[in-house]
C-alpha cells in the first residue's frame, strides 16, 4: 500500500514547510536530528528576514512582481494565470542560461523544476512589503477575479468623495518598471534604481535586521562563513551584537550535539573510517567551547 501526503492551501508558510518536509525524503544529507530547525529558522528570520538558502540573486525580488503585474494587466485569472506565470518563468530561465548567468534557479531542471522563483521568493516579497496580498500563491491566483472586480468598482466611484479609499493593489505601486524586453532578454544585474528600491523596501519593512544594517551601513566583503565573523561586528548596533552572540552560541553548542549524534550512528553502523574524523571534530568543538565558556552563560 502506497503512502501519500496532501494538504489544503491554507497559507504560503504552511505550503513552504510541507514542501521542505517532502524534500527531506529526497536529500541524503539533510537532517534535523535534534529538532532544532524551528529555533534556527527563527534566528535566521530575525537576522536576514524574508530570505533563505534557496534564494540566489536579488533581482528575483523584481522578476516575480513583474511577471504578476503582466498577468494582471492582461486580466488573466485562476488556472490560466498560474499556467501563464509558469511559462514566463521558464522563459526567464532560458534567457538567463543563454546569457551565461550564474545563480539561475532551475538551470538544470528547466521546465521540470518543482519550485519556481515565484514560490521561493513569495514570503520574502511579503516580508519586504513588495507584495501586499497576504495569502499564498494559490490564493493569489484564486483571488484575481475578485481583484479585477474591485478595480472596476473603484474606477466607477466618485473621485471627489473625501472619504474615498486608495485604489486596490496587490503589489507596491512604486516597483520599478520591468525592462522593455522582459521576460525575454533579461539578466540578473540590478540597475541603480532597482537596487535603490530594494534597499528602501528593506529599510522600511525590516529596519532593525542585520540584513538592513549591512545593506545600509557597510561595504560588501567576501570569505565570511558565519555573520558573527564579520570584521566590523564590534561596531554593529548593540541589539545586533547581542543577536549575533546568541546565534553563535546556539550554532556552536548544537554543532557538538550533531557531531556526537553522527559519531554514535557511525559506531552503530560499524563505519570505523568515520570514527576518527568525528573524534577529531569533537575534540575541536570541545576546544571552542572551553575558549568561549564565559560567553555561553
Amino acid at each position: 500500500m502506497l503512502s501519500s501526503i496532501s494538504w489544503l492551501d491554507f497559507s504560503d508558510s504552511d505550503r513552504r514547510k510541507m514542501i521542505e518536509v517532502v524534500q527531506l525524503f529526497r536529500e541524503q544529507d539533510t537532517r534535523d536530528e535534534l529538532g532544532v530547525a524551528s529555533i534556527r529558522d527563527t534566528l535566521a528570520e530575525l537576522l536576514f528576514p524574508g530570505t533563505g538558502t534557496l534564494q540566489s540573486r536579488a533581482r528575483y525580488f523584481l522578476f516575480v512582481p513583474w511577471h504578476s503585474l503582466r498577468l494582471e494587466r492582461k486580466k488573466h485569472g485562476g488556472g490560466k494565470a498560474r499556467d501563464r506565470l509558469r511559462v514566463e518563468e521558464i522563459s526567464v530561465i532560458n534567457a538567463l542560461i543563454q546569457r551565461g548567468e550564474t545563480g539561475i534557479i532551475g538551470q538544470r531542471s528547466g521546465a521540470s523544476l518543482h519550485r519556481f522563483p515565484s514560490s521561493i521568493y513569495w514570503n520574502g516579497l511579503k516580508v519586504w512589503g513588495i507584495l501586499r496580498f497576504s495569502g499564498s500563491p494559490g490564493q493569489y491566483f484564486q483571488s484575481l477575479g475578485y481583484y479585477y472586480q474591485s478595480q472596476r468598482a473603484y474606477r466607477l466611484m466618485d473621485k471627489d468623495n473625501p472619504i474615498l479609499e486608495n485604489p486596490p493593489y496587490n503589489w507596491d505601486p512604486d516597483i520599478p518598471k520591468a525592462p522593455k524586453d522582459f521576460p525575454g532578454d533579461v539578466d540578473l544585474t540590478l540597475s541603480f534604481d532597482e537596487a535603490s528600491y530594494l534597499k528602501e523596501r528593506l529599510q522600511i519593512s525590516c529596519p532593525r535586521s542585520l540584513l538592513a544594517y549591512l545593506v545600509r551601513d557597510t561595504e560588501p566583503i567576501e570569505g565570511i562563513k558565519f555573520p558573527w565573523h564579520h570584521p566590523g561586528m564590534q561596531t554593529f548596533p548593540k541589539h545586533l551584537q547581542e543577536m549575533l552572540l546568541e546565534s553563535q552560541n546556539f550554532s556552536e553548542t548544537f554543532w557538538g550535539a550533531a557531531l556526537l549524534y553522527n559519531y554514535l550512528l557511525a559506531m552503530k553502523a560499524g563505519m570505523d573510517e568515520m570514527l576518527d574524523e568525528y573524534q577529531e571534530q569533537l575534540a575541536r568543538w570541545q576546544e571552542i567551547m572551553i575558549a568561549r565558556g564565559e560567553q555561553l552563560y
